[in-house]
């Protein structure tokens, strides 16, 4: 079977508008450009500088400032104190934890040494959207040629990705939403690109930190799920060779229930470690992390609830 041409990298395209001769753009033409741009820019420092602004305030901010922060602390604090977050919540102290740990591990550090506090929480937030916001502004930099033109499509991309409502929403928050959006941009950008190096050793590296920055978003929250999906999509259609190993990663089993993904043995022996931790269940199938993302939605007064499983549950196992 013969290996499919890949697509038009970046460097192909300069050539290619290298090779075509370039119109010649008018100079008012030119001049409404350019302070079209420079309004452009403006506005969106503006809105980066309201954006700094307010998550300086929020990270100074004492309490939770979202219903959700109490209990990502509690979790931090939980792993910091070497006890296990994924108990069962009819039993004393009547908590459960349903979201994957890599997020609150990594803030382990800073809970032993300045303890139950939301400022670093937050602060890793939003150190995270700014490094996601980075991300982009490369990807479009780099796509575009890697010119100096470029360069400020990209620093204008970058921007526009800060000024969004979402960002202002949950940018600064003790959540696990922003950290996972960063590890999956920074996944889209090493596997986009990753099919047009030549060295075979280089490529397979890169394939590799991909598929590693995949499975860090998704432990640190499920919804990244729909990201891998996306991004080992474009890989199958895009090259012959990249489709082998989507086809190899398929291979190896997935949890429905939790929608994450392993593309390695290394990978699945996390989700096999999260099991062993919880020796308080007989059965290794049972134990509490599986059982409270299987049973989330379910309850006493509604038992249909636990046969309608959230759909990115079944995603997964249906690719494979």
């Amino acid at each position: 079977m013969t290996r499919p041409k890949p697509m038009i990298s970046s460097n192909d395209s300069q050539q290619l508008d290298t090779a075509v001769p370039q119109q010649p753009v008018s100079r008012p033409l030119w001049t409404v450009q350019r302070v079209l741009l420079g309004i452009a820019l403006a506005i969106l420092l503006f809105y980066f500088v309201v954006y700094v602004v307010y998550a300086f305030n929020l990270i100074r901010f004492p309490f939770d400032y979202d219903q959700g922060e109490g209990f990502e602390l509690v979790d931090v604090m939980m792993f910091s104190q070497f006890q296990w977050p994924y108990a069962d919540i009819e039993q004393y102290p009547f908590y459960g934890s349903i979201y994957p740990p890599l997020y609150h591990i990594l803030l382990v550090p800073f809970a032993w040494l300045f303890g139950p506090e939301y400022w670093y929480g937050r602060l890793f937030s939003f150190a995270s959207t700014l490094v996601a916001a980075g991300a982009i502004a490369y990807a479009v930099y780099r796509q575009a040629g890697r010119t100096k033109n470029a360069s400020f499509i990209g620093l204008l991309s970058g921007l526009a990705f800060l000024s969004s409502n979402i960002i202002y929403h949950i940018g600064p928050l003790f959540r696990q939403h922003i950290p996972m959006f960063m590890f999956e941009v920074l996944a889209i950008v090493v596997l986009a690109n990753a099919d047009e190096i030549s060295d075979k050793g280089k490529r397979r590296q890169q394939l590799l930190l991909g598929f590693g920055l995949l499975l860090a978003a998704g432990y640190t929250k499920q919804l990244a799920a729909f990201t891998a999906i996306a991004a080992l999509g474009f890989l199958l259609f895009r090259t012959a060779s990249c489709s082998r190993l989507y086809q190899t990663a398929c291979r190896l089993h997935s949890d429905c229930s939790t929608r994450f993904y392993f593309y390695s043995p290394a990978a699945s022996s996390v989700f096999l470690g999260i099991g062993l931790c919880d020796c308080r269940r007989r059965h290794f199938l049972a134990h509490q992390y599986f059982y409270r993302r299987q049973l989330v939605d379910a309850n006493g007064y509604c038992q249909r609830q636990r046969f309608y499983p959230r759909a990115g549950d079944w995603l997964i196992p249906l690719m494979v």
